[in-house]
């Protein structure tokens, strides 16, 4: 498909994120820290961007969203206003792991390790080697402390993600001159990155209007009431 152009939407975290893409390149982009205001952002932060670039909804060939791991209520809200998007619009829907858009937003030169926060002591954790935007194993739920003494016995890693941002010292003294720096906003998941991704990665022209069907949250762990209610 020719000039595909593509409504990306990223709500993971507290940090929201849309952008509209055409052939993977950004051509309008928002980034608000939401906080927990993402159902109440969403619809008039793509209107804007609409706005900004004189699309119509009508031009859209596709929607990206960002599946998490990360915030249930972010997830919940965004992937379900993009399946209804797609659903309405009968455009393709994917979705893709917010930690890939990380990594690729860090580059292919190092090894990355994407840290989402979680609850508990633990967070979630994934790894990418050095010249690959998959991760190389299965995301996984993993404690701090193991995390550290796995990054520990590693080589040089950039460490990135909210979950990051929360247990920075600790890390730090685990990884010492090991640690590879990042910028502050390459710790966030961003709808531009997203776009690109999904523009790179999916053949548009295969994809069947009602693939949004498909697209759902990765949440690795259930809700923290649920858990506590199994505990009981």
């Amino acid at each position: 498909m020719n000039n595909i152009r593509i409504l990306a939407i990223e709500t993971s975290c507290r940090t929201f994120s849309a952008a509209l893409c055409e052939n993977g390149a950004v051509k309008a982009e928002l980034i608000v820290d939401a906080g927990l205001r993402h159902a109440e952002l969403l619809k008039e932060n793509c209107l804007f961007l609409f706005k900004q670039t004189g699309w119509t909804k009508e031009q859209i060939q596709g929607i990206a969203v960002g599946t998490g791991p990360g915030s249930f209520t972010g997830l919940r809200v965004g992937i379900s206003f993009a399946r209804a998007l797609a659903q309405a619009m009968r455009v393709p829907l994917v979705g893709v792991m917010s930690p890939e858009i990380i990594a690729c937003g860090l580059g292919a030169a190092n090894p990355r390790c994407i840290i989402t926060e979680s609850t508990g002591g633990n967070v979630f954790a994934g790894f990418f080697k050095a010249g690959r935007f998959l991760p190389s194993e299965n995301y996984k739920i993993i404690s701090l402390d193991l995390l550290c003494a796995k990054l520990a016995r590693g080589g040089q890693f950039v460490c990135a993600g909210d979950g990051f941002l929360k247990d920075e010292i600790t890390i730090r003294k685990a990884l010492g001159p090991r640690l590879l720096a990042c910028e502050y906003e390459q710790n966030f998941p961003r709808a531009g990155i997203l776009g690109k991704i999904a523009s790179e990665r999916f053949d548009w022209s295969k994809l069947r209007a009602d693939s949004w069907k498909k697209v759902e949250p990765c949440y690795l762990r259930p809700p923290i009431a649920v858990e506590r209610l199994r505990k009981k």
